[in-house]
């Protein structure tokens, strides 16, 4: 059971590596966006507080993986 447990944590644990892959890639194609809009005239208004919510819930995410596997392997 406690293999089991283990296995899903590691599949969690690289799932958030994953989408904190994918946000990376995001947060660098609005950066070219923005470059590319103030470079005609245009303005885009900054992500920067939607991004830092979700580097947050990151975080957060990695301490309870983190707490999980503790409590399961103590």
């Amino acid at each position: 059971m406690q293999s089991a447990l283990l296995i899903l944590l590691l599949c969690a644990a690289t799932d958030l590596i994953a989408c904190g892959l994918l946000l990376i890639v995001v947060w660098v194609e609005h950066r070219r966006v923005r470059k590319e809009a103030a470079i005609v005239g245009e303005s885009v208004p900054s992500a920067a507080g939607q991004f830092g919510c979700l580097i947050a819930f990151g975080l957060i995410s990695l301490v309870v993986i983190y707490g999980a596997v503790w409590l399961l392997l103590r």
